[in-house]
C-alpha cells in the first residue's frame, strides 16, 4: 500500500501539469464549439415549422414563411463563415504557450503542495484562473471572412452597405419615428 501511496504521490505533479492544460485548451473548448451551425436545434426548429407552414391555411402562412426564410437564411450564414474561417497561427502559439506555462505551474505548485499544504490551494486558484484564460483565449482561435449576410439588402438595392443606416433609412421611409419630435406644420381645420 505505501508503494501505491508513494507512486501516486510521484506522478501527482506531472498528472496535474497535464490536466489543467488539457482541460483548459482542449475539452471545454470542444464542448463549446458544438454551438456553432452544426447544432441540431436550428434544423429541427426549421423542420417543425416546415409542418407548421404546410398545415396551415394559404392565408395565415405568410408570417410562418418569412420566419422560416429567416430561419435558413441565418443557417447558411452560419454555415457559411464556418467554412471561410482561417487558423490565426498567433493564438495558437499563444494557447500552447498559455498551456505550458500553466501546467509547468500546476508541476511546480503539486509538488510544493506535497510538502507544505497551502501549495494546494494556490494550485487550483492557479488552475482556475489557468483554465478560464485557455478558454478565452480558445475564441480567438479563428480569423472569419466577411461572409456575404442572406438578409441584408444588396448595394445595388439602395443599400449603403451600413447596416445602422440602412435601418434608420428604413424605418423613416415606413413612416416610423426617427426619434425627433414630429412637428405639424399646417394647422387642423
Amino acid at each position: 500500500m505505501d508503494e501505491i501511496i508513494k507512486t501516486l504521490t510521484q506522478l501527482a505533479p506531472l498528472v496535474s501539469a497535464i490536466l489543467v492544460p488539457l482541460v483548459g485548451g482542449v475539452i471545454i473548448p470542444l464542448l463549446t464549439s458544438r454551438q456553432g451551425p452544426q447544432d441540431p436545434a436550428a434544423v429541427r426548429s426549421m423542420k417543425l415549422h416546415a409542418k407548421l407552414h404546410e398545415s396551415l391555411p394559404p392565408e395565415a402562412q405568410k408570417p410562418i414563411q418569412s420566419l422560416l426564410e429567416f430561419e435558413s437564411a441565418k443557417y447558411a450564414r452560419a454555415l457559411m463563415k464556418k467554412g471561410a474561417r482561417k487558423l490565426n497561427g498567433g493564438s495558437v502559439a499563444a494557447l500552447v504557450f498559455v498551456g505550458l506555462v500553466v501546467g509547468g505551474l500546476a508541476y511546480g505548485l503539486t509538488l510544493l503542495g506535497l510538502v507544505w499544504w497551502p501549495g494546494f490551494i494556490i494550485l487550483g486558484i492557479e488552475a482556475v484562473m489557468g483554465i478560464a484564460l485557455m478558454v478565452i483565449g480558445a475564441g480567438q482561435l479563428y480569423d472569419y471572412e466577411d461572409v456575404p449576410d442572406p438578409l441584408a439588402p444588396t448595394v445595388a438595392g439602395g443599400s449603403s452597405g451600413d447596416p445602422r443606416k440602412d435601418d434608420a433609412m428604413a424605418s423613416t421611409s415606413r413612416g416610423q419615428s426617427s426619434g425627433l419630435p414630429r412637428v405639424c406644420l399646417t394647422p387642423d381645420l
